[in-house]
């Protein structure tokens, strides 16, 4: 890993949990040259194509309901979409 203030390579783990509900981990890292500190999330390929799969739902969703909300807005007393 690389400090993105100095581009040294001394990197060390400050503290190390859980993130999300369990799904992977969240490190606090600092910079043995230059003392700046940064915060890395990992996740494994499972958990990453778990995370994807949730957002790409989610933005489906949101699609869905803001062409409900024009079909409102034009007046249409009912508006029929595909789950």
């Amino acid at each position: 890993m690389t400090c993105e203030k100095c581009g040294g390579h001394n990197l060390y783990t400050l503290d190390s949990r859980e993130a999300w509900s369990g799904i992977g981990q969240k490190r606090r890292r600092e910079c043995a040259d230059c003392g700046a500190r940064v915060t890395t999330y990992e996740v494994t390929k499972k958990e990453y194509d778990l995370i994807l799969q949730s957002k790409k739902m989610l933005m489906q969703v949101r699609n869905m309901l803001e062409r409900f909300e024009e079909g409102k807005n034009r007046g249409e007393d009912k508006a029929e979409y595909p789950i």
